[in-house]
C-alpha cells in the first residue's frame, strides 16, 4: 500500500470532495526541511498519479510515491482547534515543527 488513510481523513474527505472530485497528493521540492507535501482538490486527474483509495477518491503523483510510501494521511486538529490534513511518513528522517515539510535524507 502506498498510503493509507485514516478514519478521521476519510470521513473528512467524504465531506470535502463533491461531484466526482479527487484528492491528488504531490510532494514538492522545498519548504524549511527540503520537500513539501501539496493536496490538490481536482476534476480531472493527471496521467502520471496513481489511485490509493476509492471512496473517497485520493490520488499519489508517481513522482511522490517512493517518499510516501507506507505512510498514513490523517485530519487532526491542534490545541487551538485548527483542523488540518497530515502526513505521517515513515520515510522522513526529520519534518519541520508544523509537519508541512520533511527531508529523506
Amino acid at each position: 500500500m502506498i498510503l493509507e488513510i485514516s478514519p478521521n481523513a476519510k470521513l473528512r474527505l467524504m465531506e470535502v470532495l463533491k461531484n466526482g472530485e479527487s484528492l491528488v497528493i504531490s510532494v514538492l521540492p522545498g519548504g524549511c526541511n527540503g520537500f513539501s507535501y501539496n493536496y490538490t482538490i481536482a476534476h480531472e486527474l493527471p496521467e502520471d498519479s496513481h489511485r490509493v483509495n476509492n471512496n473517497p477518491s485520493v490520488y499519489v503523483l508517481n513522482s511522490a510515491i517512493d517518499m510516501l510510501k507506507g505512510g498514513i494521511l490523517q485530519y487532526e486538529s491542534d490545541d487551538l482547534g485548527t483542523a488540518f490534513f497530515s502526513i505521517t511518513n515513515p520515510n522522513a528522517t526529520s519534518k519541520c515543527g508544523c509537519g508541512n515539510s520533511f527531508s529523506t535524507f
